[in-house]
């Protein structure tokens, strides 16, 4: 009997517990449940100034921050002190990108002062390159007409890094403002005009029956490195595709050495709309990727005739057409000249397709652009256009895919 008693004694303590239980106040309960969830700052620096932060983790940190006004401050307080400290060039990079995510614009001075102090060049890939977040954050932060007038002169400054005067461009575009569009048509225009289809001299000017100069000559020069006499080097036109004894190798009335396109002779018929498109979203291309590897003294691009991306064979929207704007030689070729380009001149060298993609919006056109990098090595970036009166110009451009 005796050993009952506290049993008797508990089970009453224990029912009491679950009577005041059921019958508290309901509010308390609501109150407890929709707490915030409470993260660990120095955990929530670390995953958000990592340079792919697993979107599981930044989730939660971006929702804490709208919640808890504190701990925003924290955070942003946290990546000030990483950019004001600029030890390691990436975490600063990805410090940048993460204020913009936060839309930390009491930022913008402190912002302004690194860009004015950071050097014009890149080391990284875009998405860790210090340069180009804090230009995306800089001109998310900026009131419009600070933003239109630093894209500009961003986009106009020869020391600048390409990479970066093409993600200028991009953003200038994406504006849709007057003077932003003009500078951009004004730039393409210009571009145009100093690039030709033909390089050293118009077509009248071109030399006539060069080799013929020397018949009546008793010790005629040696012109066995350039027996066609089409201002290149038979290495070079080898190297090229190009046939060493035809100074004219696709046909089109110029000669190999003013060509910027020596193996495309161009359809005689109107360029549509999307070559039209895809003349331009290659230029801006030759913007971003300004030099090569190849060991000849020029900047060269590839163009395969097949499409290798969909599996389809599409024809790319470069075959057949003559570009202008473009510093440097294009090259047509075939599946099998690629392989060749790729081992003569090394991966440094895209070879490059553009093809249209399926609309999402009747006034959005949607465009791939492929650059295979080497073998089973490509990128992919999808590209989004929006027509500004007579053009249409990028409003987006970003990494699809990359193997």
């Amino acid at each position: 009997m005796k050993n009952q008693i506290p049993l008797v004694a508990g089970l009453s303590f224990v029912l009491y517990v679950i009577f005041i239980t059921l019958h508290s106040p309901l509010p308390v309960l609501a109150k407890t449940s929709v707490a915030p969830e409470t993260l660990d700052l120095k955990e929530a620096l670390h995953s958000i100034t990592r340079t792919n932060p697993r979107k599981e983790k930044l989730a939660p940190i971006l929702n804490q921050c709208k919640v808890d006004p504190a701990f925003r401050r924290k955070m942003v307080d946290g990546l000030t002190k990483i950019i004001e400290e600029r030890r390691i060039r990436i975490i600063v990079s990805n410090a940048a990108r993460a204020l913009r995510d936060l839309d930390a614009k009491e930022t913008l001075p402190l912002l302004r002062q690194c860009w004015n102090e950071t050097e014009k060049k890149t080391q990284n890939l875009e998405h860790g390159e210090l340069r180009i977040q804090l230009l995306l954050t800089l001109a998310q932060f900026m009131p419009d007409a600070d933003k239109i007038r630093f894209l500009i002169e961003t986009d106009k400054d020869p020391q600048e890094a390409p990479i970066v005067r093409f993600r200028a461009t991009i953003l200038l575009c994406a504006t849709g403002n007057p003077q932003a569009i003009q500078h951009v048509r004004t730039t393409y225009q210009q571009a145009q005009k100093q690039y030709p289809r033909t390089t050293i001299m118009s077509i009248s000017n071109q030399p006539k029956s060069a080799p013929n100069r020397y018949k009546t000559v008793k010790n005629p020069p040696d012109i066995s490195w350039n027996p066609d006499w089409d201002l290149m080097s038979s290495y070079l036109e080898r190297g090229l595709f190009l046939d060493p004894d035809n100074r004219d190798t696709d046909g089109d009335g110029i000669v190999d050495g003013n060509d910027r396109n020596p193996l495309c002779a161009p359809t005689k018929e109107a360029l549509s709309e999307d070559q039209q498109i895809a003349q331009f979203i290659l230029y801006l291309h030759t913007r971003y990727y300004s030099l090569s590897r190849s060991p000849f003294s020029f900047n060269l691009w590839a163009v395969r005739r097949i499409d290798t991306y969909d599996s389809k064979k599409n024809p790319s929207l470069l075959a057949n057409t003559e570009c202008t704007g473009i510093n440097g030689l294009l090259l047509h070729v075939s599946p099998e000249q690629a392989r060749q380009v790729r081992a003569l001149h090394g991966s440094g060298i895209s070879i490059l397709n553009i093809h249209r993609d399926a609309d999402s919006q009747p006034d959005i056109r949607e465009f791939r652009l492929t650059t295979t990098l080497g073998p089973g090595a490509y990128r992919s970036y999808k590209i989004s256009l929006k027509r500004f009166n007579d053009m249409w110009l990028p409003i987006e451009w970003k990494l699809w895919v990359i193997t």
